[in-house]
């Protein structure tokens, strides 16, 4: 719920806050502008079109070079500072078929926390002060734009919603896994990890191979049942570990599809999540799942032994 309204209050352009005292109960602060007509704004390039970005929704415009370029689970990553963000072309993001490669150049980072990403682009035309005119019907939900402006030329031009292009950028699909060989089959189990946070990926990812797992990752629920079905066909997968807040599918219904599905009926599942309430992990038990690990008491050693149990 609190991520709905995040969301919300980002596509407002606001911004929500949260300040903790020890015994004195937390502060949600939620900050709007008072005029959401009036937005001042940048105008860019990307793929050969031009676009227009509220100005407070960029973290940083940075130059880069393609030595920052490096590849992590199978997908660019931005080397900046201490920090790898997902980086892709924002002509790609609005276009899939245009197919841009990420190299050097100028990139936006968009987001906040552990959501910032970086968006490529062509140029930075300028800024202006932009008159923000909704879209109408049927229009009104057209992904990554929420709105548009007219220049003083007569030229309208779109206004990029960054809530969608922080999500889509965040997420973005990776080419289905490599073919599991006869002699990698043999070496080791293959594990599926699913989980929508960068971090939680990485660390069941070096704990597994530490342990001489093979591991595949999935951004989203809907990615790893993809996934899972792709690898059915070409050597099969060992089991399942699964956030269950994730994107398009959660973890629940990941495993109800799992369960549902002829040729993964039998793959063992477990959920990693911090979700502990005794109704989740009865549902997680009903929707199919052999094991519940909360995130909150996680244990490297429990994860261990309850995938060597299962495998």
């Amino acid at each position: 719920g609190l991520d709905v309204v995040r969301s919300n209050v980002e596509r407002m352009r606001g911004r929500v806050s949260v300040r903790s005292r020890a015994g004195g109960g937390t502060d949600f602060l939620i900050n709007v502008p008072i005029s959401l007509t009036r937005s001042h704004g940048l105008l860019l390039r990307a793929g050969g079109a031009a676009y227009a970005l509220p100005l407070d929704a960029i973290q940083r415009i940075v130059a880069i070079s393609p030595a920052q370029i490096q590849h992590l689970e199978g997908r660019a990553v931005l080397r900046l500072a201490d920090r790898a963000l997902p980086i892709v072309a924002l002509a790609d993001l609005l276009d899939p078929s245009s197919s841009t490669s990420v190299t050097g150049g100028l990139a936006l980072i968009l987001g906040s926390g552990e959501r910032q990403v970086a968006c490529q682009i062509d140029a930075v035309i300028g800024e202006q002060e932009l008159v923000i005119h909704r879209l109408p019907a049927p229009l009104v939900h057209v992904r990554f734009v929420s709105g548009a402006t007219i220049l003083a030329d007569g030229r309208v031009m779109p206004i990029l919603d960054v809530v969608d292009l922080v999500r889509a950028a965040a997420g973005s699909r990776r080419a289905a896994p490599p073919a599991v060989t006869a002699e990698e089959e043999r070496r080791a189990p293959v594990v599926l990890v699913a989980d929508d946070s960068i971090t939680t990926r990485t660390l069941e990812k070096n704990i597994l191979e530490a342990a001489g797992y093979q591991v595949r990752l999935a951004t989203d629920g809907q990615e790893a049942f993809d996934m899972l079905r792709a690898m059915a066909e070409h050597g099969g997968c060992d089991l399942l570990l699964s956030d269950i807040d994730m994107p398009r599918i959660n973890g629940f219904e990941l495993t109800c599809q799992v369960r549902g599905d002829p040729k993964l009926r039998n793959l063992p599942v477990v959920l990693v999540t911090s979700l502990d309430s005794a109704d989740d992990r009865e549902r997680g038990v009903s929707a199919g799942a052999d094991a519940y690990i909360v995130k909150r008491a996680f244990d490297q050693q429990v994860l261990l032994d309850t995938i060597s149990r299962l495998v």
